[in-house]
């Protein structure tokens, strides 16, 4: 569902010390998996990159001309997003309820605040009531609800402004999932915490307060959640876990199982995002295979019916791919983005919401010169490589970062500089 960013075109996932984004989706993980790329969708890269899509690594300072700008990493959620700055700290706008944009409040913003007391972030990951940053120490900072332990810190206490996770070092990378989250350690195993029943890898499938040891994998290069979970490997093949709903695990018969599934069929992967029920894997050679939920043509592939089996859209010259709630859009070499599923707020960036779904992929208008992608519930955005955020869609509560809570924009818009009103400080 994030926005994530990757090392170099091929890649939404970037090299070691920068930075990655939900749905999407930033490239996660500072150890590049076969083919040199790291996994998004609820993850985000460490290295220089956000979720869904190449990053903006080399951003200079930021520049004070009305809009966000030196962002270099970003992912979405339902209603926020958060982006990851040159600067080590990490701007939120849209829905804050839960406390998720980390500016000390529970309420939503239509333009960026800065996140409160943090600084030195190489990495963001949100999902719905909650965010995470990778610091650059190796350490995790989270905010927003911990009803379900989302945050990682031993206890169910909200927290509007960053806590860190206890008991957590040795971080390449991070993936938040509803309602959990998993970090990929620098020796190529996982740590899971929250409410994410056999999503999290444990045996016992219980809500955790910290992080435990989640799967026996030993080879993970990245990692994406929402649900279930994901791991693409060292050898460039993929193994999930958790719910088979819609299909979710690539399993004809349904299953919940906390044992990592290989995906029958599935090598030279680059990266992948995870939606509602369904995934979508970029290979080595540009192109697409999607499984999973597909009421609403998220596949790609013309139809609405759920597959079990891998589907090859059509895409090509594909370097990040990420998953929202009824849709999903592609980050092509050239810049271009193309988008598919549901449209019902104008998601797709085609000029004209519709409640019909659109089950083929189709290119943004406008769109050539994106370097990271992401998407939230019903809204999309992308990272310009002029390091600017322009998001379109659905807008009912500031998820567009304009200022202003219109209900939806078809074009992609700007999103604004952070404000000077709600200006969390760094630390």
């Amino acid at each position: 569902m994030d926005a994530r960013i990757g090392s170099s075109p091929d890649a939404r996932i970037s090299s070691t010390g920068g930075s990655a984004s939900s749905g999407g989706v930033v490239a996660t993980g500072a150890i590049p998996s076969a083919g040199g790329t790291v996994a998004t969708g609820g993850t985000v890269a460490t290295g220089g990159t956000g979720s869904g899509g190449a990053g903006a690594s080399d951003a200079g300072a930021p520049v004070d001309d009305g809009t966000l700008n030196a962002v270099i990493a970003i992912d979405s959620s339902f209603g926020f997003s958060c982006a990851l700055l040159s600067t080590g700290r990490i701007a939120c706008w849209g829905m804050g309820t839960y406390g998720q944009l980390g500016d000390g409040a529970k309420v939503s913003r239509s333009r960026p605040v800065l996140v409160q007391d943090l600084s030195g972030a190489t990495a963001v990951a949100v999902d719905f009531d909650h965010s995470c940053a990778l610091i650059s120490d190796g350490r995790v900072r989270c905010w927003g609800k911990n009803d379900l332990a989302q945050l990682g810190t031993g206890d169910r206490t909200d927290s509007p402004v960053p806590v860190w996770v206890k008991d957590l070092s040795s971080v390449v990378a991070i993936a938040a999932g509803a309602p959990y989250e998993c970090a990929l350690l620098s020796d190529h195993t996982l740590r899971c915490w929250g409410n994410g029943g056999s999503g999290l890898g444990t045996t016992d499938s219980l809500t955790h307060t910290t992080p435990v040891v989640s799967t026996s994998l030993t080879d993970v290069s990245a990692i994406a959640v929402n649900g279930v979970s994901c791991a693409i490997r060292q050898d460039g093949t993929v193994s999930c876990w958790g719910s088979n709903n819609g299909y979710a695990l690539a399993q004809k018969d349904f299953i919940s199982t906390s044992t990592p599934v290989p995906i029958t069929g599935l090598s030279g992967v680059a990266s992948l995002d995870l939606g509602i029920n369904n995934a979508c894997a970029v290979l080595a050679d540009h192109t697409t295979r999607c499984w999973g939920s597909d009421g609403w043509g998220q596949l790609g592939d013309g139809g609405t019916t759920d597959s079990y089996t891998l589907v090859n859209n059509g895409l090509t010259n594909v370097v990040q791919v990420a998953m929202g709630n009824t849709h999903a859009c592609a980050l092509h070499a050239d810049g271009s983005v193309s988008c598919w599923g549901g449209n019902g707020s104008g998601q797709l960036g085609s000029g004209t919401p519709s409640s019909t779904s659109v089950s083929l992929p189709a290119k943004v208008p406008g769109v050539l010169d994106a370097v990271a992608i992401s998407v939230g519930g019903s809204f999309s955005c992308i990272l310009g490589s002029d390091t600017r955020v322009r998001c379109w869609g659905d807008n009912t509560v500031g998820e567009l970062g304009i200022g202003t809570t219109s209900s939806y924009s078809l074009s992609p818009v700007v999103v604004k500089s952070v404000s000077s009103v709600h200006q969390g400080g760094a630390r």
